[in-house]
């Protein structure tokens, strides 16, 4: 019981960590098309 707890924890954490990576991610993406675009 307990280690499913903390494996559901472990679960939530990543789940709230990634839609800040994929906004990083994309954000960096978004940089990168815009130094391409510069003449």
């Amino acid at each position: 019981m307990d280690r499913s707890g903390t494996d559901t924890a472990q679960v939530r954490e990543r789940r709230r960590r990634t839609p800040i990576t994929l906004n990083l991610m994309s954000m960096s993406t978004c940089l990168t098309v815009h130094e391409k675009l510069k003449p």
